[in-house]
């Protein structure tokens, strides 16, 4: 678990945890020869639990910053205008674009925004992560086309001359 964890304190708590579940649960074991692979699955499994709970405390804690989001997208320009995001926003459906804004933009928390919005925690979740990836593609989509608008000047302008 320490390995696992690379938190001392942590692994302890865990093993902790492990323990307290292996003694309430010890009248499950039906292969007695196999204690020791049912150990080090729960173990396992802590460890796992461990580092998902932390995640999503991680996710609702930590607001997203729409800006940032568009920049790790593969672009030409290493920043997005703040006119392209309004206009990809704009084709975000409302549902998506609340989550979004209202998650990103607004940093509110994911169960007070839930709340706001009349959903469930879990439906605004996959509504967040949604609008990230539907964002993500509209993103991309208008970096194409502002990239062929800007060829199709760039062949008017040569035209011209």
């Amino acid at each position: 678990m320490r390995r696992q964890t690379g938190d001392p304190a942590l692994a302890d708590d865990l093993a902790h945890d492990t323990l307290l579940y292996v003694l309430t649960h010890l009248d499950t074991v039906e292969e007695p020869a196999h204690f020791r692979a049912w150990l080090f699955r729960i173990a396992t499994r802590q460890v796992l639990m461990d580092q998902r709970r932390r995640r999503r405390e991680r996710e609702r804690t930590a607001p997203l910053d729409v800006a940032d989001m568009a920049a790790d997208i593969l672009a030409p320009t290493p920043s997005p205008t703040d006119e392209v995001v309004r206009h990809v926003l704009a084709r975000l459906s409302p549902a998506l674009r609340e989550a979004l804004e209202g998650r990103g933009l607004h940093g509110e928390e994911i169960p007070r925004l839930a709340r706001r919005v009349g959903r469930s925690v879990a439906a605004l979740r996959k509504n967040v992560t949604r609008a990230k990836a539907r964002f993500a593609l509209l993103y991309a989509e208008e970096q194409v086309r502002q990239r062929e608008q800007e060829q199709q000047r760039g062949q008017e302008n040569d035209g011209d001359n």
